[in-house]
């Protein structure tokens, strides 16, 4: 992984990097590497994603984790600033 991502730092056509982000301890959290690998990770699991509405019962890698359904919600704050919308959605 780490060659790919140095043979892509010497591509002169390669987009340009994005700003660096840091983690709590000073160390780089989106080096190229980084961000290559998550590519890499994302593509994968939404072919295991897509295997699995065809065959239901594939035996996933142990390491895959299913994405938890989620949904946005509009909560009518201005219009309702007293009331408790938190223990209804909770």
């Amino acid at each position: 992984m780490s060659q790919d991502a140095a043979r892509e730092a010497l591509d002169p056509k390669r987009p340009p990097s994005p700003p660096p982000q840091y983690d709590a301890f000073g160390a780089r959290t989106n080096t190229r590497e980084v961000r290559m690998r998550n590519a890499l990770k994302y593509e994968r699991d939404s072919l295991i994603k897509d295997i699995l509405k065809y065959r239901p019962h594939f035996p996933t890698p142990p390491d895959y984790v299913r994405e938890k359904p989620h949904r946005k919600l509009y909560v009518p704050q201005k219009e309702y600033p007293n009331y408790n919308f938190v223990g209804l959605v909770s």
